[in-house]
């Protein structure tokens, strides 16, 4: 899978042919930026911008703005590692302002727009190859340019009643440029973990062959007690806050229904420096949900947690006052050095739920492991080895195609954990 990724803010300047113009600089490559797209053909881009419309009862509108013509588009292809852009403002839209843009193929085919896309083998057929980058545009003086880029994914259409509610859609910011500070980037990991979970939980679509029933039934909290979520080096957020727009989407429409289901709890936690930009994506996603079941939607939150410490049992207050049903974590196998006080983290983490079940509803908890990785190099497999010493067994397995053009296939592996 391959990203569009700005590499600086996107900015406005007068130019005396073509009036104002709009100035981007952008690359395409995977989630690490270690490869760029090298297509057979070259790829048209597109431009879109949203402004916003006030009509004479002061209700605003977005109006979406095609800013690049059907002929002459821009084009990436092999051999670029980077693209600079001029696209002249039509008129109009030089008196009213574009608040945001997105740069996406031209062709809707090459798209990772929905959850279906990315999760390539779910029944609705993904076809996803290329994540469009999404970005809100400075003040046109140029000041307070942010260096934030946001991903938007559909997640898949729910029914409520006898009515199908619209794609609700979840939005994760990340740094812009080159994918130097990997704690500020989404990586391919959790983003197809994150659509899995979203089609399983939403769309009950079947993935390999396996409806992962023993996860269904986790995110599902058919037994009436707490349901705590725990994520281990969460990075920007993408699935810890995915899964909370999931849970979220799974309570009762009903709120008389809903108040008598014990709130879910998902805690993010990661080392201090992803902790700004988690904090401003869970801010991001509690400021979209405005709708009549807010006082009902889980609870979500960020704390710091260092695995050298988690190994030894000693964790923050978030994690302390909480037995945890399922701890997920996604590309964290990647550091082969860490890996031993990972495990010694999550088998601790274990110990911490038998002996805090009290609290939550008095019921033995028995954590579950959602581990996903994208295999990047062999001796990840020493992951599993540990994992098999200190006592863990798989339960559930999903091997998913990732969609990638024109180079070697790749996959993410979602594994379900238990204690022997």
């Amino acid at each position: 899978m391959h990203y569009v990724r700005l590499l600086r803010p996107p900015a406005t300047e007068q130019s005396r042919s073509h009036g104002q113009t709009l100035k981007l600089v952008l690359t395409i490559a995977t989630d690490l930026g270690d490869s760029y797209l090298s297509p057979l053909a070259p790829i048209e881009l597109s431009v879109l911008g949203a402004s916003t419309k006030v009509d004479e009862n002061g209700v605003s509108t977005t109006v979406p703005v095609n800013l690049t013509p059907q002929v002459g588009r821009p084009r990436w292809q092999a051999g670029m590692r980077v693209l600079k852009l001029d696209v002249p403002l039509p008129p109009q839209q030089q008196q009213q302002p574009i608040s945001a843009i997105q740069i996406r193929p031209a062709d809707g085919k090459l798209l990772a727009l929905r959850t279906a896309d990315v999760c390539a083998d779910c029944k609705d057929g993904g076809k996803g190859l290329i994540v469009p980058v999404y970005v809100d545009m400075p003040p046109q003086d140029g000041s307070d340019a942010r260096y934030l880029s946001f991903r938007s994914l559909r997640l898949p259409l729910t029914i409520e009643g006898n009515a199908s509610v619209s794609y609700p859609v979840l939005q994760v910011e990340e740094e812009i440029g080159e994918a130097r500070n990997l704690a500020r980037h989404i990586w391919d990991g959790g983003l197809v973990a994150m659509s899995l979970i979203a089609e399983i939980g939403l769309a009950g679509n079947s993935v390999s062959g396996s409806a992962l029933p023993i996860l269904s039934g986790i995110l599902r909290q058919s037994d009436g007690l707490p349901l705590n979520i725990l994520e281990l080096g969460c990075g920007v957020g993408i699935l810890g806050i995915g899964i909370t727009h999931v849970l979220g989407l799974l309570r009762p429409a009903d709120n008389d229904s809903a108040t008598d289901m014990p709130r879910p709890h998902v805690l993010m936690t990661d080392l201090p420096d992803a902790e700004e930009r988690v904090r401003a994506n869970i801010g991001r996603y509690l400021s979209s949900r405005t709708d009549e079941r807010q006082r009902q939607q889980p609870l979500v939150d960020y704390e710091n947690l260092d695995w050298g410490d988690g190994k030894n049992g000693t964790f923050g207050p978030n994690v302390h006052c909480h037995s945890w049903n399922l701890i997920v974590l996604s590309d964290c196998t990647y550091n082969v050095d860490t890996l031993p006080a990972l495990v010694k983290t999550l088998s601790a983490l274990h110990s911490h739920s038998a002996s805090q079940a009290h609290v939550d509803g008095g019921k033995s908890c028995d954590t579950k492991i959602l581990l996903a990785t994208k295999p990047r190099h062999s001796s990840e497999k020493a992951a599993w080895k540990l994992m098999a010493a200190d006592g863990w067994s798989v339960q559930e397995k999903v091997v998913l195609p990732l969609p990638v053009l024109h180079a070697e296939g790749q996959s993410v592996e979602v594994y379900l954990f238990s204690k022997v």
